[in-house]
């Protein structure tokens, strides 16, 4: 089966990388590819639940945004399943 998400604002390469490196390790993924400038992970495995696989990557990668007083601070990131990449 073969997911695709769209990693909205994602601008942390380092946690995409992780994420990538994360799923990679998953015994029922079988293959994973991220397209860092467009924002979309595609991910071929063998899970019965793709949702389960998109609340993980939610639950487990962030992004960064500066706050009002210039700090980076780590948000929640806008995942969703698409039917292909940009």
């Amino acid at each position: 089966m073969r997911t695709m998400v769209e990693l909205g604002n994602s601008n942390c390469g380092s946690r995409l990388n992780a994420m990538t490196r994360h799923l990679q390790a998953q015994p029922l993924v079988r293959h994973v590819q991220l397209h860092a400038s467009t924002g979309c992970l595609v991910v071929d495995h063998d899970l019965g639940d793709p949702a389960a696989l998109i609340t993980g990557i939610r639950h487990h990668l962030r992004g960064w945004e500066l706050a009002d007083n210039g700090e980076r601070v780590l948000v929640d990131l806008d995942i969703h399943d698409e039917q292909g990449c940009r």
